[in-house]
């Protein structure tokens, strides 16, 4: 998962993710700053981690998905 592709994919979902939390918050659900969020804790992970780091951050949230 530590290759470009792993890390383009995940930056893709968290994308997709903080997207849908930015229309549910813009709409007035309160929920959805915390998907926003979640979401950009994908695209700062994807982007910013080493790939080590990053292996092991992907197999933790795996772990409990």
């Amino acid at each position: 998962m530590a290759t470009w592709k792993g890390r383009l994919l995940m930056f893709a979902l968290g994308s997709a993710i903080a997207g849908i939390g930015y229309l549910m918050w813009g709409s007035g659900d309160r929920t959805g700053f915390l998907i926003g969020l979640i979401g950009w804790a994908c695209i700062v992970m994807s982007t910013v981690l080493p790939n080590s780091l990053f292996e092991k951050a992907v197999n933790f949230i795996g772990r409990f998905w």
